[in-house]
C-alpha cells in the first residue's frame, strides 16, 4: 500500500501505524497524514459538493494525482487528510456548542426544496410508526420479564419504576407523528440540505475548528442531524436545551419539521439490561434524564402538549 500511496500522491511515506480497522497514521517528510478507508459510495459527491460551496468547517481532503479524493486499493477505497492531534478540551459542552454552530451554518447554506410524490410522506410515516412499535414491543417484553422475576435486581426495579415514562414518551411520539401526518397530507415538496449524520465527540476538533469524517454525509431533511446527535448523547447529563436553542435561533424550522423532530426525539433509545447491574442502573438513569430533556425540548418545538 505504501508504494500505491507514493505513486498516486507523489508522497514518500516514512512510516505507517494502524490506528483501527479503517484508519492509518502516516509519517511523511513534513508531518503526519491520516489514511481512512470508506465504504461510502457518495463520498466523492459529498467532497465536490463541499468544495463547490466553499464549506470550510470540515477537514480538507488531499487529492491524488488524478485530482480525485478517493483512491482504490484492492476492493476498497481510501482517502488522505491531515492528521489532527486530539483536543485537550475536557468540556463536552464546548464541543456540542461548536457542533450546533456548524450544523446551523451547514444547513442554512445548503437548503433547497425537492418535489416529492404523495407516497413519500406515506412511506416516511409508516417507517417511523414501525420503529415506534418496535420500541414499544421491546420495552413491554422487558416489563413482563421484570414483573415475572421472583428475585428482582436493582436494574429490574429501576425499569419497573420508570416504565410509565418510557410508555408516555412513545405515546408522545405517536401523537406527534399523527400531527405531522395531517400537516403534510397534501404537501408536494420536502426541504432538504446537506446533513453530516456522523456525530461523535472524537470527530469534533475545537483546536482546528473542524469536523472530520464526512463518510456519512448525504442530502436529507436537516432535522435528522439533530435526531442523530440526541440519540447518541444519552450519556450526557447536562442541559442540551440551551445549546439547541442556539440552533433554533439560527435555523428557521418549518412547523411540520418541528413536529416531526419532536416525534423522532420522543422515540426512546434502547437500553439493554445485560452486564453489571450498576452499569444498567446508570444507563436507565441517563435514559430518564434524556426523556425529561426531550419533553422540555418538545415544548420549544411545538405549541401543543402530547
Amino acid at each position: 500500500m505504501i508504494d500505491l500511496i507514493k505513486n498516486e500522491y507523489n508522497l514518500d511515506i516514512i512510516g505507517m501505524i494502524k490506528v483501527n480497522e479503517n484508519v492509518y497514521k502516516l509519517k511523511v517528510a513534513d508531518g503526519f497524514l491520516a489514511l481512512k478507508f470508506t465504504e461510502s459510495y457518495s463520498f466523492a459527491h459529498n467532497y465536490y459538493y463541499i468544495k463547490t460551496l466553499r464549506i470550510n468547517c470540515f477537514v480538507p481532503v488531499i487529492l491524488n494525482l488524478q485530482q480525485s479524493p478517493l483512491t482504490r486499493y484492492q476492493n476498497q477505497y481510501f482517502y488522505l487528510m491531515p492528521w489532527y492531534e486530539s483536543d485537550l478540551v475536557p468540556m463536552r459542552e464546548l464541543k456540542l456548542k461548536f457542533y450546533f454552530e456548524t450544523l446551523a451554518w451547514l444547513h442554512n447554506h445548503t437548503f433547497y426544496n425537492v418535489k416529492v410524490s404523495k407516497q413519500y410522506y406515506e412511506k416516511l410515516c409508516k417507517d417511523i410508526y414501525g420503529i415506534i412499535q418496535e420500541r414499544a414491543n421491546y420495552y413491554y417484553q422487558l416489563l413482563v420479564y421484570c414483573e415475572q422475576s421472583f428475585d428482582r435486581s436493582p436494574r429490574q426495579w429501576m425499569l419497573l419504576m420508570n416504565y410509565y415514562r418510557i410508555e408516555n414518551s412513545l405515546n408522545c411520539a405517536y401523537k406527534y407523528l399523527e400531527q405531522f401526518q395531517s400537516m403534510v397530507c397534501s404537501k408536494e415538496y420536502v426541504r432538504v440540505s446537506l446533513v453530516y449524520m456522523n456525530f461523535k465527540y472524537q470527530h469534533i476538533y475545537l483546536n482546528y475548528q473542524k469536523l472530520i469524517s464526512i463518510d456519512h454525509m448525504k442530502i436529507d431533511m436537516p432535522i435528522y442531524d439533530i435526531f442523530n446527535m440526541y440519540q447518541q448523547t444519552t450519556d450526557t447529563l447536562f442541559d442540551l436545551d440551551s445549546l439547541f436553542q442556539f440552533y433554533l435561533n439560527k435555523v428557521v424550522l418549518y412547523n411540520d419539521e418541528r413536529v416531526l423532530l419532536a416525534a423522532l426525539l420522543s422515540i426512546t433509545p434502547i437500553v439493554e439490561l445485560k452486564g453489571k447491574n450498576i452499569d444498567n442502573v446508570i444507563q436507565l438513569s441517563r435514559l430518564v434524564y434524556y426523556m425529561d430533556s426531550v419533553c422540555r425540548l418538545s415544548s420549544q418545538l411545538v405549541n401543543f402538549e402530547c
